[in-house]
């Protein structure tokens, strides 16, 4: 059967979803005992988010991570995705990483994650092991991810105790604003993603509110202050697809990120879930038909301790 391709993405908002997390134990105040933990204002102050980021070397966080994409046309095609990871996340020895951002050098927090677990694509299950690392910076009342860097693996079978078995590709730069002291909503910055199952992709603007809210998940319950990151409809123009196809229409779309953080621990819950419906053509043989792709992301934290 032919392929019939769609396009829309954000190529980095995983980065924030495994990227917020800050430190503590299983739970609680401060990095406390497992249970309670407090979440201060509804709008925090900067020393807030310094206990809402925290990125101290050693700490160590672990996630549980599921997620499903699909991707169907009016023309039978379907396609299907699901993962089932654990993420461990560190901040490493040595913790801090050198990016050039508009000709000027920007010193960051490095963010080391391990992900291991299983991925479906149409029915095939393969093992996943690999490595990621995100650049961070919390200072003066702002929270901001400055980039990512993807990890290709050697030439030898799993496992890959160590990232420096195989080799780290140049650092993608860019900028968003994930958290901002003393305001209600900011404009997170452009974000883009992509979905590999129907090698498309979009990029979007995104603007941010607080609120607050008590959440459980393995390690606990939480009281946190909540990040709702709203992603807003993406130009036609700023939609990448296959050369043999041209996206005619965006018919709906929603995209929103959830992201739960409690002061001591960071990051306790995400939920990253968008939709979009658009029409389409082929250039090669006319055809026309509509397409549907859903991505829909949780993380869960397991366990944390901070240093």
């Amino acid at each position: 059967m032919k392929k019939i391709w769609i396009g829309i993405g954000i190529a980095v908002i995983l980065a924030l979803l495994n990227g917020c997390g800050g430190g503590g134990t299983s739970g609680g105040t401060g990095g406390g005992t497992t249970g309670g933990g407090t979440g201060g204002g509804t709008i925090p102050s900067a020393t807030d988010l310094q206990a809402l980021f925290p990125l101290t070397k050693g700490s160590q966080w672990t996630y549980k991570n599921t997620r499903s994409d699909t991707f169907s046309t009016t023309l039978g095609e379907k396609h299907t995705e699901t993962r089932d990871i654990k993420e461990t996340v560190t901040i490493p020895d040595p913790d801090t990483f050198t990016l050039q951002v508009n000709q000027q050098s920007v010193v960051a927090y490095i963010q080391l994650t391990r992900e291991q677990g299983t991925v479906t694509v149409d029915g095939v299950t393969q093992q996943r092991d690999s490595w990621h690392r995100n650049f961070w910076t919390n200072q003066n009342g702002e929270v901001r991810l400055w980039g990512d860097q993807d990890w290709q693996p050697p030439n030898t079978p799993p496992p890959y105790d160590d990232p420096n078995q195989g080799t780290w590709e140049d650092p993608h730069v860019f900028q968003l604003l994930v958290g901002k002291a003393g305001v209600s909503t900011w404009s997170v910055g452009v974000m883009g993603e992509d979905m590999h199952i129907a090698e498309v992709s979009f990029q979007t603007n995104a603007t941010a509110t607080w609120s607050t809210e008590t959440v459980t998940v393995p390690a606990g319950t939480f009281n946190c202050n909540k990040v709702t990151i709203t992603l807003s409809p993406p130009a036609l123009q700023n939609v990448h697809v296959p050369s043999n196809t041209k996206v005619t229409a965006l018919n709906e779309f929603t995209g929103q990120v959830e992201i739960w953080l409690a002061k001591g621990v960071g990051m306790v819950k995400s939920h990253f879930y968008w939709k979009l419906v658009g029409s389409f053509q082929r250039t090669d043989t006319g055809e026309t038909g509509i397409a549907t792709l859903i991505h829909d992301e949780k993380e869960e934290l397991t366990s944390s301790n901070v240093k």
